[in-house]
């Protein structure tokens, strides 16, 4: 009798991006947040990888620079493999932006091929009606790959904190950097997981993405963006270890 082979659950490894000062904004929450979050899971003993966090200029050019760095390294993470043979890689991008008029945490649930900056970024890039990525049609609209309302759900049952009430799905990150940001992050997991599939890479790894906006430190502490951020990793993880 043959023995099956089971696929252990993947690896999942997260890396986390805030946003400096902008026009409007000199204290950006998510600079803090991104800077703070690597101690915060490690002091707390979270059961979450992080493999990098950083912070981006907030201006078009600099998030292309980034992400285009990124999205090489999660290739070769993910064609590095898992500390146990044959173990999917799934990493995460959780970019992180600031809702100054916030009052509640939101998921973004997608994001459009619109490039319309109602001010010019920190590089005095201010496009009006362009696209993001040329080869898309304009306004396209691409969806993340996780699960919202799983999400959102574990996140308002699950844990010692309930976030029922502090946290909403959006399917409307505004058309400014981070609309461009996570458009741009949606369209390299679509390249990334195209080409893992072409070269017969288990379909357990992949590149996911997910833009959250925070409301200002005047609405939630940073402590508890720190700690709601934890949870929403930890719901992200549990998700794609389903």
């Amino acid at each position: 009798m043959m023995s099956q082979t089971t696929t252990p659950p993947p690896k999942v490894s997260f890396v986390v991006t805030g946003f400096g000062p902008f026009r409007g904004v000199k204290d950006n929450p998510t600079t803090k947040l991104a800077k703070a979050i690597v101690e915060y899971i490690k002091s707390n003993n979270i059961p979450v990888e992080i493999s990098g966090a950083y912070v981006i200029e907030t201006a078009a050019e600099s998030v292309v620079k980034k992400l285009d760095i990124l999205s090489e390294e999660c290739v070769n993470s993910i064609n590095n493999g898992g500390a146990v043979e044959d173990q999917p890689i799934v990493v995460v991008s959780v970019h992180l932006g600031v809702n100054y008029r916030g009052e509640k945490f939101q998921l973004e649930c997608c994001a459009y091929n619109d490039a319309t900056f109602r001010i010019p970024d920190e590089l005095g890039f201010q496009p009006k009606r362009q696209c993001i990525v040329k080869r898309e049609s304009f306004d396209a609209c691409f969806r993340t790959d996780l699960d919202m309302d799983l999400l959102i759900g574990d996140l308002n049952t699950g844990g010692e904190k309930k976030w029922d009430k502090r946290v909403c799905l959006s399917t409307d990150p505004g058309r400014f950097v981070c609309n461009y940001t996570y458009f741009y992050s949606l369209e390299k997991c679509r390249a990334i997981n195209s080409s893992l599939k072409s070269t017969g890479t288990s379909p357990i790894s992949k590149a996911v993405s997910l833009f959250i906006h925070v409301p200002p430190l005047r609405v939630e502490s940073e402590e508890e963006q720190l700690s709601f951020l934890s949870s929403a990793l930890i719901a992200i993880q549990k998700q794609l270890c389903r």
